[in-house]
């Protein structure tokens, strides 16, 4: 498989290997886990061998929401996945290393702490100049941290939204409604999901982003806020 930490020129996302595609008509929800798996322990391994350790926030983790479930089986004894949401959290099971923050931890004065910070398909949820707020206020917080953000891109591709029927996606459906699903899902494309992280303080290229399934449904970044900061 392509190295999930291979960087991608200005304006382009690289196409993982699809392995586990077989209907190209269908919505793609297990090569996109698979493939943003790759990503998340990637980018894990790369900051324990710099850091020899783990700091993560989880934001906007959801009940029990994908961050999660990739990453807190494999938290070694001694570090942190710090899960914030404003719904309820499924309870920790490994109270060891998984922990529940509250609002003053995930955007607050944390001595920068975290090293990696997780939004997986939070951003679309939530309208653009609140969003770029929240994410300027984030990247104050954690200068440290290396910023992983994961969401739809179908803004112009509508008709791909009947594609999205998963469990967690028809719950989405049904919780808000048929218009505003489709509003919220077709928020961004990639450049605008850049744009975003752009105007809220955070780098570009080196940006490093990838489409998670061969109908370009969901893409993932990998960006850092534009302050100097050292591990």
């Amino acid at each position: 498989m392509v190295s999930p930490l291979h960087i991608t020129p200005k304006g382009a996302l690289e196409d993982l290997p699809f392995p586990h595609s077989k209907n190209l008509r269908s919505g793609a929800h297990f090569e996109a886990f698979f493939n943003f798996q790759d990503i998340c322990l990637g980018l894990m391994d790369e900051i324990r061998k710099k850091t020899g350790h783990l700091n993560i926030l989880d934001f906007g983790s959801g009940r029990y929401g994908v961050g999660r479930a990739i990453m807190e089986p494999k938290m070694n004894p001694g570090e942190e996945l710090a899960l914030y949401d404003i719904d309820t959290i499924s309870s920790p099971v490994r109270t060891g290393t998984t922990h529940i923050v509250d609002t003053e931890v995930a955007l607050g004065y944390t001595d920068g702490r975290f090293n990696i910070v997780n939004l997986s398909y939070v951003l679309c949820h939530i309208e653009p100049d609140e969003a770029k707020g929240i994410l300027s206020d984030l990247g104050l917080a954690h200068p440290n941290a290396q910023f992983l953000i994961t969401d739809y891109v179908l803004s112009g591709r509508e008709e791909l939204l009947e594609l999205l029927n998963s469990s967690e996606e028809e719950k989405w459906r049904s919780r808000q409604g048929a218009e505003e699903f489709r509003r919220t899902h077709v928020r961004f494309d990639p450049n605008s999901l850049e744009r975003l992280m752009v105007r809220s303080g955070f780098m570009s290229p080196g940006f490093k982003a990838w489409y998670l399934d061969h109908n370009h449904i969901r893409a993932s970044m990998i960006t850092e806020p534009e302050v100097e900061f050292s591990y």
